[in-house]
């Protein structure tokens, strides 16, 4: 009975999960080898757990990759277009000369990008419990025409032709600020690859 103890114990030792020590007594050595086995199922217990929370850790850590590249993509448009609009008006470029009009406008983009980081801090800490943002009702036409004018800007500033055409109005029902992000991701590739 020892000796197959022992073997048993040094397929264990090897993490084998199959292994357990056949108990054939009920004295003494019956009672360590139950002991033993019981030992060693809560081993194999808690490195699964750990195997499993070594995962979630991971995981966790590529969400917080993926987070801080789409916040640093939605910053970049809005920092861009205040670039592009200051230069201009630097240079008196234009339009741009006129520093009533587009001064506003460049607190309007400060405005915005205090918004974005705020949104961004709330978004992280609310990262674990998922978006559930509700849905509203509202015009793709009044969305794009605003959403579309800072790529206006920063196209018209790179020498892009940048063209609206909306033929005509929808109503949708739809999380409005994801769909914001992703068209905004949209036209700003658009924008940043177009040559």
């Amino acid at each position: 009975p020892i000796l197959s103890i022992s073997t048993s114990v040094h397929q264990m030792s090897k993490l084998d999960r199959t292994a357990e020590i056949t108990v054939i007594s009920t004295d003494e050595i019956g009672g360590l080898a139950n002991d033993i086995n019981s030992l060693y199922q809560s081993l194999l217990v808690t490195i699964r757990n750990l195997e499993e929370e070594k995962d979630k850790v991971q995981l966790v850590e590529k969400e917080k990759i993926d987070f801080l590249r789409t916040a640093s993509h939605e910053l970049k448009t809005p920092v861009t277009e205040l670039n592009a609009t200051l230069e201009n008006m630097i240079l008196g470029i234009g339009e741009y000369r006129d520093y009533e009009t587009y001064l506003p406008k460049c607190k309007e983009i400060t405005e915005q990008l205090g918004d974005m980081i705020r949104d961004i801090l709330n978004a992280s800490r609310l990262q674990t419990q998922g978006n559930n943002e509700p849905c509203s009702n509202f015009s793709l036409r009044t969305l794009l025409t605003e959403l579309c004018e800072p790529y206006r800007l920063i196209a018209e500033a790179k020498g892009i032709k940048f063209k609206i055409e909306l033929s005509s109005d929808a109503f949708v029902y739809l999380p409005e600020g994801r769909l914001k992000k992703a068209i905004s991701n949209i036209l700003s590739n658009a924008v940043n690859y177009t040559e």
